[in-house]
């Protein structure tokens, strides 16, 4: 097999691979929820560093030096973040890949 031969079916391979493995359904879930695993490790940090919790998601981009913001990767929308009297809820844009309330994620209660 030639190079080129070689290089085309490892090209193709790829572009089927990724197709197939990371626009599943479950392969967004489990990203979108990756997602807000690290907001949520993003909101305990700034909890500690400024002693009081926050609802933007750009302040934790700010902190975390992320040059974009994590979207869900289902709707590409920004995760929203609740405050509450104990601390915060944090959930999918797209209400479909469950949420966080201050540590504790929702997809354990299923």
């Amino acid at each position: 097999m030639s190079s080129i031969s070689r290089l085309f079916a490892t090209t193709v391979l790829f572009l089927l691979l990724y197709s197939g493995c990371f626009n599943s359904p479950s392969a967004m879930r489990n990203q979108c929820r990756a997602h807000m695993n690290t907001l949520s490790s993003d909101l305990a940090l700034f909890r500690v560093t400024t002693g009081y919790w926050t609802n933007s998601v750009a302040s934790l981009d700010s902190m975390a030096g992320r040059k974009e913001s994590l979207n869900c990767p289902g709707c590409s929308t920004p995760y929203e973040i609740t405050l509450h009297s104990q601390g915060y809820i944090l959930v999918c844009p797209g209400g479909e890949h469950g949420g966080i309330d201050t540590g504790t994620p929702t997809w354990g209660q299923e």
